[in-house]
């Protein structure tokens, strides 16, 4: 079992050269309790842990906290993109939080539903800032090769301008 959503998670993988198996262990540290995790299993059992503990770790550090180096070691080519859009959102919403609410896991693909919250204070591509708050979700499938994501496809809820007041709202769906 994988820590609350939102919490910190490393991932760090040792093969068991003595057993006949192809078992790995998975080693899951939440950052700053020195609480430890082990997972036992298959190189895929642990292969999809592994996967899951990066959108924790996406989530905690890149979106959350804005350490965007996480962004680079597991984002393969969509990193720039990706730290632009989080740049983007914690500029324009610096108390922008993003909460895991599910994650499912198989094979090498990851599909995770997000809340998004934040208050709008600053400009956000062409919007004023509007001191609004926003919440919505979104949905994203990530398909993982050698813990790098190689594939993602997301849809969120729509967020729309009214055109008299320029202000910044969510819709939920």
């Amino acid at each position: 079992m994988l820590p609350a959503a939102g919490s910190p998670v490393t991932a760090r993988f040792t093969r068991d050269s003595s057993s006949k198996a192809d078992s790995v262990i998975a080693v899951l540290r939440l950052r700053g309790s020195g609480a430890m995790i082990m997972i036992y299993g298959t190189a895929q059992a642990a292969g999809i842990e592994a996967n899951k503990a990066n959108i924790y770790r996406l989530v905690d550090e890149a979106i959350d906290c804005g350490i965007l180096e996480v962004v680079d070691e597991t984002r393969g080519e969509f990193a720039e993109q990706l730290k632009a859009r989080i740049r983007a959102w914690r500029r324009a919403f610096p108390d922008f939080h993003t909460t895991i609410e599910t994650m499912i896991a198989e094979g090498d693909c990851v599909a995770f539903h997000l809340r998004d919250e934040g208050t709008h204070e600053g400009e956000f591509p062409g919007l004023a800032s509007s001191g609004r708050r926003v919440d919505f979700r979104s949905m994203v499938f990530n398909r993982f090769s050698n813990g790098i994501v190689v594939e993602r496809v997301g849809v969120c809820t729509i967020m729309r301008v009214p055109r008299s007041s320029c202000a910044l709202s969510s819709e939920r769906g």
